[in-house]
């Protein structure tokens, strides 16, 4: 049985994070019904391993799963609730918290690239053409399923 990654996108708005997801719609019913577009929908291993050390223990980590965060919006605490008992090791990082993990590996194996390039677009659309370079501003939470 494979395990896979669930990721919402957040982006500090203020004082709060709001869910910045992309949806696709499906004209198949009456009225549209909106898909979250998942920020991967690959299954790496090593990466998974990178990102909370699950289902590889033996490569460098950026932390232990630190569960949902309590300041967590309420659409991204919803689609992790969507899973329940089949969704685990929940946690988050920020971007800044990958970019200093990539160099903090000093050349090791980094398997974070495509999750990296994607949030720095994702935070160049929210900051609405004054792009900053405020790494801590965004965020993924995600969980995984077997």
């Amino acid at each position: 049985m494979g395990c896979d990654i669930h990721m919402c996108v957040e982006f500090k708005r203020g004082n709060e994070w709001v869910n910045v997801d992309h949806y696709r719609a499906d004209h198949d019913f009456d009225q549209p019904v909106y898909h979250r577009v998942e920020l991967y929908d690959g299954r790496s291993y090593h990466m998974f391993g990178q990102l909370a050390g699950v289902r590889r223990d033996d490569v460098p980590r950026i932390a232990d799963p630190r569960g949902v965060p309590s300041d967590v919006h309420p659409v991204t605490r919803d689609a992790y609730e969507n899973w329940e008992d089949d969704g685990h090791s929940a946690s988050w990082v920020t971007l800044a918290d990958i970019v200093d993990f990539k160099v903090a590996l000093r050349g090791d194996e980094y398997t974070l690239e495509r999750i990296e390039r994607r949030l720095t677009d994702r935070l160049a659309e929210c900051a609405y053409g004054g792009y900053e370079k405020d790494y801590d501003k965004i965020r993924i939470v995600f969980w995984f399923d077997n």
